[in-house]
């Protein structure tokens, strides 16, 4: 009798626990929280697992599943336990509630701010697999990315690219004193699988974040841990690994967390090796890589081999790893403390554009590459909820980061070989507090600072001799750059579907450092300035029915010259060399832009949006004399003298337009076209405004399978059209009938799919570049692979 009492009472444990269902994201496979399950007799939520328990309702009772961003689901329970307890929903076809946090760093509706913002996140990336967050951002159809090597993506927006840009990761501007105007690189530091949400606000974001977002933000959150809805604690792990055989590269993602009611942790990893990359086979000839120095020991001479495989872009191979914690605690009711730590590291990466430069017939250089690139970030947010005079909400970011990069060159034949290494400590606080006075009217003001401290050195090393000597530092050692700001801004709901957005801004910057004259004869010995800047916006947002809305928004942005913009000596490209400008004053923007959007039936939109800039005092590189001379030797080639200047006014004007169909049942097409135009007050076309460009996707959706077809495509930028610049640049290019260099247009297209094989198990698979095109993206040096499979297989035990 008594194994029929224990039967009975496992029995009836199982079936309490098989009742417990749990919900994801049809797409990603992702559990999904707060989701409201209900019947007539009872409701349920399930917690940050995706889970509930179904014991209060019965085996007769009809369960309605809802959430605010995905479509409604009524199934019997009868039938949800024929599914195993996994029940899937799919996202509304228009999420009209989106939540962002890139505009004031506040959570807030996205439809409640007139500014342009892009989201990506785990859905995107369990689809489009890509390699690092630039590709991310490419994928979006909306930000354009050059790239100078493999190890590397550059966005640009709006016209504006580099240090015009700014990159924030969990609250913490990334942007530091040596930030280049030129094309940078940096945002491949920041791992996708680490990212929960990328935003991308369109636009100045000055008011909030101060100095260089001028063109945009681009704002990363991690994944944050979660916390467990029970007594209990539970474990959140994921694993991905991937491989692409246009590069053949693998990646190999593995992330650990745990959660308890009051507490949470993560601990995460990523290692990704690429190999040399492989471009198409239809395009241009000169896109192809017919000779490579031999890697070997120098005796006086280097030797140059042929190219088995032209489309093999020799020297484009690196690894990378990244690693990241976080820990999150809520000590009391009302207050939140979220830590963390992210460091990512690289081995050395050729930089490729400058391996293909040719001077006469023969390779200019042997050697260029950048040593291991590092960076550290350490971050501690606090977040009060306290209804008081003051605020409602407080929010305190303290950051510190540490920055090592160096640049290594030598010249074919030369036994020269020159080691530039940077490196910079970086402390940063913001302060943030938001108030609401009424129903209708909140305010957000705040405070921020920070601090550089940038660390400089050059040598130069003798490969037959091993001597080593100095050489002149890319900036001065110990150069010093500060930044303080207050801000004050608000929102006012006006009634009748009209909200009102508003700030100012003022910031003070100041940097001084000293020059090293033991190898360039500075007619200055030091440098030391103080800027200041007021910037601000007002927007307007009107929504007169729930299939139209209009946003218009004026705003001003400014960018203080940093110490990459005021001390660096570098060669800009082959034969350039940039010298100091301590005269540098901040630029400003000053943008005025108007959206409208068109619903229709709460499944399609239609969205264009229209802007222009304005610049004034904008740093542009112009020729420059230096001691009365126009050129200067600079590791053994002689180089025409150019520096940054404010130059009078520049003017940018843009359209960008996006549909959103949905045409039947589970099948969704996108679309998106960008057109840019814009000159200086020379009348010179901008060096960072990208071709036409935009994407067309056509996506089903069914059940456990995602799948996509897309074309993404470029148009030609003429010589005429191209930067002052980039003209003095042809290796990038290929030549017009008249021998002038020019950028060509080209399209690709591209199969994308995820299939949900369990609950934890998601395979991904990708066809790239089906046609094997051969193309490089506007201003890049490397060419894009060419067909390509890419695979990855996701588990979340």
């Amino acid at each position: 009798m008594r194994y029929l009492y224990a039967f009975c009472f496992v029995f009836s444990f199982l079936s309490v626990e098989s009742q417990v269902v749990t919900v994801l994201d049809l797409k990603t496979a992702m559990p999904l929280e707060g989701v409201i399950i209900s019947s007539a007799r009872a409701a349920v939520m399930t917690d940050s697992r995706g889970m509930a328990s179904l014991e209060r309702f019965s085996d007769r009772d009809m369960l309605h599943f809802r959430h605010p961003s995905y479509e409604n689901l009524r199934l019997s329970k009868l039938t949800i336990s024929s599914y195993g307890y996994i029940v899937r929903l799919s996202e509304q076809p228009l999420d009209i509630g989106e939540v962002v946090i890139s505009v004031s760093r506040r959570p807030e509706n996205k439809s409640e701010v007139p500014n342009k913002i892009i989201q990506s996140g785990v859905e995107s990336i369990t689809l489009t697999q890509p390699q690092n967050t630039a590709h991310q951002l490419a994928a979006t159809g909306e930000v354009f990315i050059q790239e100078s090597q493999q190890g590397g993506g550059s966005p640009m927006i709006r016209g504006f690219s580099a240090n015009r840009l700014l990159l924030v990761v969990d609250g913490v501007r990334m942007n530091n004193a040596i930030f280049r105007s030129g094309n940078l690189h940096n945002v491949v530091s920041v791992d996708p699988n680490m990212v929960e949400n990328a935003e991308i606000l369109l636009g100045p974001g000055s008011v909030i974040y101060g100095s260089d977002a001028m063109g945009g933000v681009l704002h990363f959150s991690t994944f944050r841990p979660r916390l467990s809805t029970a007594t209990s604690g539970f474990t959140d792990h994921f694993f991905r690994t991937s491989y692409a055989s246009g590069n053949n590269s693998g990646i190999l993602h593995g992330r650990l967390g745990y959660g308890r009611p009051r507490w949470g942790a993560i601990l995460a990893g990523t290692y990704a090796g690429y190999g040399d990359l492989v471009m198409g086979t239809e395009g241009p000839v000169e896109y192809l890589r017919p000779h490579y120095v031999v890697p070997e020991r120098f005796d006086g001479r280097d030797s140059v081999a042929k190219n088995r495989n032209p489309r093999k872009q020799v020297y484009t191979a690196y690894h990378q790893y990244t690693l990241m914690g976080r820990l999150r605690i809520l000590p009391a009711q009302g207050v939140g403390i979220n830590l963390g730590i992210h460091y990512s590291g690289t081995g050395d990466v050729p930089r490729y554009d400058r391996l293909i430069v040719y001077r006469g017939n023969a390779l200019r250089y042997a050697d260029w590459y950048y040593g291991p690139q590092k960076w550290l970030l350490a971050s501690a947010q606090a977040d009060w909820l306290s209804h008081n005079q003051l605020f409602d909400r407080a929010s305190m970011i303290a950051g510190y980061q540490y920055f090592r990069e160096s640049r290594h060159d030598r010249n074919l034949n030369s036994p020269d070989l020159f080691h530039r290494s940077e490196s910079l400590n970086v402390y940063s606080l913001s302060l943030d507090f938001t108030r609401d006075l009424d129903a209708d009217l909140l305010i957000m003001y705040g405070y921020e600072m920070t601090v550089n401290k940038v660390h400089s050195g050059g040598i130069s090393e003798n490969l037959l001799s091993g001597e080593i000597s100095g050489a002149g530092s890319r900036y001065p050692d110990g150069s010093l750059y500060h930044s303080n700001a207050l801000y004050l801004s608000g929102k006012y709901i006006a009634g009748d579907g009209v909200i009102l957005n508003g700030g100012v801004r003022w910031s003070v910057t100041r940097m001084e450092g000293e020059f090293d004259r033991r190898y360039y004869q500075f007619p200055f010995l030091q440098f030391s300035s103080v800027n200041q800047a007021v910037n601000g916006n007002l927007g307007i947002v009107w929504e007169p029915s729930s299939d139209w809305q209009f946003n218009l928004m004026a705003s001003s942005a400014f960018r203080s010259p940093n110490i990459d913009d005021v001390a660096k000596i570098f060669d800009s490209e082959p034969g350039n060399l940039i010298v100091p400008n301590p005269d540098l004053k901040p630029e400003y923007a000053y943008n005025l832009e108007g959206r409208m959007i068109r619903r229709f039936s709460g499944k399609h939109q239609v969205e264009v949006t229209a802007f222009r800039t304005w610049l004034k005092d904008a740093m542009v590189r112009r020729p420059a004399q230096f001691n009365g001379r126009d050129s200067l030797m600079y590791n053994g080639v002689m180089s025409r003298i150019e520096s940054l200047v404010n130059a009078d006014h520049a003017e940018i004007l843009g359209i960008s337009s996006q549909l959103e169909w949905h045409l039947f049942s589970g099948i969704r097409a996108k679309g998106s076209l960008s057109y840019l135009k814009g000159r200086d007050s020379y009348g010179n076309p901008l060096r960072h405004i990208p071709p036409v460009f935009g994407s067309i996707r056509v996506g089903h959706t069914r059940e456990n399978l995602t799948a996509e077809i897309n074309v993404q495509a470029n148009g030609e930028i003429s010589h005429s059209r191209l930067a002052p610049e980039e003209r003095e640049k042809p290796y990038l290019y290929i030549p017009d009938r008249n021998g002038n260099p020019y950028s060509p247009s080209w399209w690709t297209l591209n199969l994308a799919s995820a299939y949900s094989v369990t609950k934890q198990f998601t395979v991904s698979a990708g066809l790239n570049n089906i046609l094997n095109k051969r193309y490089r993206t506007y201003s890049s040096g490397i060419a894009a692979p060419g067909r390509s499979i890419s695979l990855s297989l996701s588990f979340k035990p």
